[in-house]
């Protein structure tokens, strides 16, 4: 890179504070600072020449990377000199570009972890319901089962007075102590068995409109 004219007039005033210091001339101040800007520049210029040619230990120590995480990102793509070494001011962006990368990939992983996760919860829920409806299913047979048997013995008992009863009194007397006697077992086989089943409903039979002509021929 050329350098400017403030530059070259600058280190043309450092060489020749320098030759004055070799003289034994006395530096004034303003010598003495243009030859201390030309020593950083020249210690910047070598530290940035150095850092162009970073060996892989170099930029391990550097970085505080491991041999095996460099070699890695050079198969990833990291960007390398012809001679095998690292320019770091190249090295720096590409490094902290893949790291965003990276952690843009752990993050699309975790949700879609998550999202996985909700599906088999779903899914888990979905077959533990199919389960219950399964088990359920001969429960619910059986009380249905065991309310039409309690039905049918409850109607035979309720034509037991009126078959066997000798007058209208005693025919009131056992129909008392039977419907005492079947109110205290529903209540047992409710508390047992749970509610009776919720009757099923018919469907109605929809009646077919008759006709206009249907009437008149009627009314002739």
């Amino acid at each position: 890179m050329p350098e400017s004219v403030a530059l070259r007039a600058e280190n043309e005033a450092a060489l020749a504070a320098l030759e004055k210091r070799e003289r034994g001339d006395k530096l004034t101040r303003a010598e003495i600072n243009a030859i201390g800007r030309r020593e950083r520049r020249r210690a910047d210029e070598s530290l940035a020449a150095a850092y162009e040619r970073c060996t892989t230990k170099d930029l391990c120590e550097l970085l505080d990377l491991k041999r095996q995480q460099l070699v890695r990102y050079a198969k990833y793509g990291a960007p390398r000199n012809g001679d095998g070494t690292y320019n770091l001011a190249s090295f720096l962006p590409w490094w902290g570009a893949h790291k965003e990368d990276l952690v843009r990939k752990v993050e699309e992983k975790a949700v879609d972890a998550l999202e996985a996760g909700r599906r088999i919860d779903v899914g888990l829920k979905a077959l533990k319901f199919e389960e219950e409806k399964r088990l359920a299913a001969p429960v619910k047979h059986f009380v249905q089962t065991f309310y039409e048997l309690f039905g049918n013995l409850k109607r035979r008992a309720e034509t037991l007075p009126r078959a066997h009863a000798v007058n209208r009194v005693e025919e009131r007397r056992w129909t008392a102590a039977i419907e005492e006697f079947l109110a205290e077992c529903a209540v047992e086989v409710r508390g047992r068995v749970g509610p009776p089943p919720a009757p099923k409903k018919k469907a109605r039979k929809k009646k077919a409109k008759k006709g206009k002509k249907g009437k008149k021929g009627k009314g002739k």
